[in-house]
């Protein structure tokens, strides 16, 4: 196997056109560096403060008052014309003070006439506008994005007795760029005409009611279909745009429906919304966000059909079943970095009455509903989901039903986001402005905010703001720095530089000489050491600059390992170019110096890239490998040191993978399976021996995101607090680590409220408020 010490080392001279000694440790070439920019290079260090955000908090769905049984409320129907109110404030997560609105999932039942409903702040002016519209005897259920009083309370108007209940799934903080408006109905055919079938209805949303007239990225509609003539759907989109095939509303013959849509803004500040079915229409606005704010409004794109097979197979989700949903790194969702997404959510022919409940992947299944249906019919509605594990949801099903999913927008992390590291720092990589050294205790990476993305190459750490740019810090001797540097060997930093010339970046990640960034338009960017072709432009030469990668269609995921660099395509397949001495590039083993389609894998969801060794998951929570098998690090209990052709591995699943140099990591369940090499016990399963068959890491639980170095690994759960095992020669397991090595995890110290984690060579990031 190569030195990486000694590769170095041959990189440098030929970069030079000199011979260097092998340094007698890893970092020698960078330690003797000065650490002032090269002379006539200054370089920015400061960076602006984060851009607009929704302060969007998500949590667990809460049930805060039911009827039925007298929770958080009165026991009982309500009776018509009365006023319920609810304290949200204080319960599920959602705090006493400082929230301006509550995500609510309100559901009607057992109405005894026609009617409607109206939320509201307690203590507010009741609107005129419903959020829900109900005929007697139906059970409907709608998300509302309801304002609260300073005590955390909603009111609860209901025209006809009913009974109702509840449930929160998060909150909108005081000082945010949400902006609530008071209900305003924009449209109501009712007065002025019959909607026609196949008929599309352009709404102006801007400069009315309190939205301005320029600056809105979207707008929450509240839609209502009355009396259609026939069944049908309707579809909200900019106007201007292409109509979608994904649904809003459905809607039975002869019956109200409604739902709420977060809707991009469209040519002329308007909506279009198309009807299949000849029937009315009511739109209400209930508030704003603008394009600089946190959240974005994708094109709405179908990511599950069972009815046929799109996403998930072709089969009805059973009785009492739960189907988990690949939500990041598709349909224009970014793979890392994302908070929440808005669904749209639909039961299509279920087998009896029941409903439907979504949440985190990898949590437990709160007893709340996410929408509620009739035996036979189809009924939607929109739901803000917290993601969970491998960026997915779960959606369970009390009757057998098919089901659809569609994804209208994302919402990133509060963009409060800081970064802090851990562990060696003798090449800048902790970021802090410090001399070179290593630190068991956090440090707060220098001068930045805002950040929604992270990644660690060998000796280099990197960030991707909100603003959609790219960061970075440590080594850049062979251009890793991507701030135009000298490629010598000299180029150190201990406070973050820009990479330059690049925007709109939704994701980065990095190899062990190298960087990686993949913008919005689907366009991968590669920067640093070009040896062995890792930076995709077919040259083989290293850069300081950011350079396309060439001949890739368009991209919604990226990866990398040592020397290898893979990128996922919305169509499913994967790309890879760079080393290929190991298999990590199927069909040959002497690389690729420009992207070339892995064969033998199709309908892959996400893929990482680890050392030498590759995993994917695919849309069926498969899990495939291929690569370097040399310590069983694939799982495939084989003695092949390695592994040419994609090879699933029998029996398992997983909601998301990672992969160190020696070891493979999957999430599942919640908990967390590793193999590999147990040498400084970078398994996690209490004991140092190496093991080609998964073993459960012990001490970790509800996890969300995994990430591993060449010896340690690392585990963030939903509680934000980041688990750590393996090496701890430089302090990468924290403080609160032993001073070698720990074969079972322990609770980094200094780390709350993390929403990412990565590792490099030997030292670890966290995003932290």
């Amino acid at each position: 196997m190569r030195s990486y010490a000694a590769l170095r080392s041959l990189l440098l001279a030929m970069l030079l056109g000199c011979a260097l000694a092998a340094p007698t440790m890893a970092y020698a070439a960078s330690m003797s560096a000065a650490l002032s920019h090269p002379s006539g290079t200054a370089r920015p260090a400061v960076v602006a403060g984060p851009a607009p955000t929704t302060r969007l908090t998500s949590v667990a769905p809460t049930r805060v008052i039911d009827t039925r049984t007298g929770l958080g409320g009165p026991k009982g129907a309500v009776a018509a014309g009365s006023t319920t109110t609810a304290k949200v404030g204080g319960t599920g997560g959602v705090p006493t003070s400082g929230v301006a609105a509550v995500v609510l999932n309100i559901t009607v039942t057992g109405a005894t006439a026609s009617g409607y409903l109206i939320a509201y702040a307690t203590g507010s002016t009741r609107p005129g506008t419903s959020n829900i519209t109900f005929s007697a005897g139906q059970t409907v259920a709608n998300q509302s994005v309801t304002p609260v009083d300073a005590s955390g309370r909603v009111s609860v108007y209901l025209s006809t007795s009913t009974q109702f209940f509840a449930d929160v799934s998060g909150y909108y903080a005081t000082g945010g760029s949400y902006h609530p408006v008071t209900p305003t109905r924009l449209l109501d055919t009712r007065k002025t005409h019959t909607v026609a079938a196949g008929s599309t209805t352009t709404v102006p949303v801007t400069g009315v009611a309190g939205v301005p007239s320029s600056g809105v990225g979207a707008v929450i509609l509240n839609i209502t279909v009355v009396a259609p003539a026939t069944s049908g759907y309707l579809i909200a989109y900019p106007a201007g745009a292409t109509r979608p095939s994904s649904s809003n509303v459905n809607f039975v013959v002869g019956r109200a429906a409604v739902g709420t849509t977060f809707a991009r803004v469209g040519t002329g500040g308007a909506v279009s919304i198309y009807t299949s079915a000849t029937t009315h229409l009511l739109v209400d606005i209930a508030g704003w966000l603008p394009t600089s704010a946190d959240y974005t409004g994708v094109t709405p794109t179908r990511l599950v059909d069972t009815r046929s097979g799109t996403g998930a197979p072709r089969a009805r989700v059973p009785a009492g079943g739960t189907l988990t949903v690949q939500v990041t790194g598709v349909g224009g969702v970014p793979t890392a970095g994302i908070n929440a997404v808005e669904l749209g959510v639909t039961a299509v022919g279920p087998s009896a009455g029941g409903y439907l409940t979504t949440y985190p992947a990898g949590g437990s299944r709160p007893g709340s509903s996410t929408l509620n249906y009739p035996q036979g019919q189809a009924v939607a509605n929109s739901v803000t989901a917290k993601v969970g594990a491998g960026g997915k949801v779960s959606i369970f099903s009390s009757a057998q039903t098919d089901l659809l999913v569609d994804v209208q927008g994302y919402f990133r992390y509060p963009l409060t986001g800081v970064v802090s590291a851990w562990g060696a720092g003798f090449s800048g990589q902790l970021g802090n402005g410090a001399s070179p050294t290593s630190s068991s205790a956090t440090v707060r990476v220098s001068a930045l905010s805002g950040v929604t993305g992270i990644a660690a190459g060998e000796a280099t750490g990197y960030a991707l703001r909100a603003d959609g740019t790219v960061w970075a810090w440590g080594d850049g001797g062979a251009g890793e720095l991507g701030d135009g540097g000298s490629l010598d060997g000299s180029d150190v930093t201990t406070v973050p530089r820009q990479v330059l010339g690049l925007t709109g970046v939704t994701s980065v990640a990095a190899g062990y000489f190298s960087g990686y960034a993949l913008r919005g338009d689907g366009t991968v960017w590669a920067w640093g050491s070009g040896f062995h072709g890792e930076l995709g432009n077919g040259s083989g030469n290293s850069s300081s600059t950011p350079a396309q990668v060439t001949g890739l269609p368009g991209i919604v995921a990226i990866s990398a390992g040592w020397d290898t660099a893979y990128a996922l395509a919305s169509d499913g397949t994967v790309w890879a170019w760079g080393d290929g001495y190991y298999g990590q590039i199927p069909g040959t083993t002497e690389g690729a110096s420009t992207p070339v389609k892995v064969t033998g894998i199709s309908n892959v969801a996400s893929i990482v890239g680890g050392g030498r060794s590759v995993l994917a998951l695919t849309s069926d929570t498969g899990v495939w490998v291929w690569g370097d098998n040399s310590v069983g690090q694939l799982a495939l209990n084989s003695p092949d040191p390695y592994v040419t052709v994609p090879t699933r591995i029998p029996g398992y699943t997983a909601d998301a993978v990672a992969a160190s140099g020696v070891d493979g990591y999957a999430i599942r369940g919640g908990g967390v399976s590793a193999q590999g090499q147990g040498a400084g016990g970078g398994i996690g399963y209490g004991s140092t021996a190496d093991s080609r068959v998964p073993q459960s890491v012990l001490n970790v639980s509800n996890v969300l995101s995994i990430a591993a170095s060449d010896n340690s690994a690392y585990a963030r759960m939903s509680n934000g607090t980041i688990a750590a095992w393996g090496d701890n020669s430089y302090g990468e397991l924290g403080s609160a680590g032993p001073t070698d090595s720990a074969s079972t995890p322990v609770v980094v110290t200094g780390i709350t409220g993390a929403t990412a984690v990565a590792a490099g060579g030997r030292s670890a990031y966290a995003i932290t408020p």
